[in-house]
């Protein structure tokens, strides 16, 4: 079975956390990962501060394209969910599932906390993950207080410094929130310092979203 898993912008840490996981949850299995990536797009999205049509109408191509190989779909961006979650019926029609890697740990989140922080590097991922808690919330009847904390300059940084960067932005508010929410993948790679260091909830969608992948490969027995 192939497994394909999809990237706008990467960097080699990011590529290493998110297929180390996989493939240490797969281990055992006749999978073969297929990787795409669409620098191009995410590069357009952070110069506009939004995901312009043409860069949505590109992502449908890569989400079609990469349907056409694999089977199963990990979508690893949180800028372009929204381009995501429009391609889905159409790749389920075809038999294709796609996976937001973090779309379980911000329900989970969403149903356990009250005051939530959210943080990132770039404001359409943070903008696209607070609609989509916001949108869950409205559906469980709950309304969560949630504060964007945006770690400007430091997409692409490396794991001490953007650590810096993340405690440094969030410590400026004199109250912490009850948990913190890690928007991109890419910042997995802090999701256990900042939590020693802040005392409160750090989470990172990427564990969890392998566990839903993993159970989708499972429950559709490929």
């Amino acid at each position: 079975m192939k497994l394909a898993i999809v990237y706008t912008g990467t960097t080699n840490e990011l590529i290493e956390m998110v297929e180390g996981e996989v493939e240490k949850r797969f281990r055992g299995e006749e999978v073969e990962i297929l990787r795409y990536e669409a620098p191009d797009v995410i590069a357009d999205v952070k110069e506009k501060g939004y995901v312009s049509a043409g860069m949505k109408k590109r992502m449908q191509m890569l989400y079609e394209t990469a349907g056409e190989q694999a089977k199963l779909l990990f979508h690893i961006c949180s800028s372009l969910r929204e381009a995501a979650e429009e391609a889905r019926p159409l790749l389920k029609e075809r038999g294709v599932r796609l996976v937001h890697f973090d779309e379980r740990m911000l329900q989970s989140m969403t149903e356990r906390y009250e005051k939530l922080g959210l943080l990132g590097t770039l404001d359409t991922a943070l903008g696209a993950s607070k609609r989509y808690m916001e949108q869950y919330a409205e559906k469980i009847g709950k309304r969560p207080e949630l504060t964007e904390y945006l770690v400007e300059g430091s997409f692409g940084a490396g794991q001490k410094e953007l650590q810096e960067k993340c405690l440094e932005v969030i410590q400026r508010e004199e109250k912490l929130p009850q948990a913190i929410v890690l928007v991109q993948g890419s910042l997995a790679c802090v999701e256990e310092e900042l939590g020693r260091k802040l005392g409160i909830p750090v989470m990172s969608g990427l564990h969890p979203g392998v566990e839903e992948l993993w159970e989708a490969y499972k429950s559709d027995e490929y």
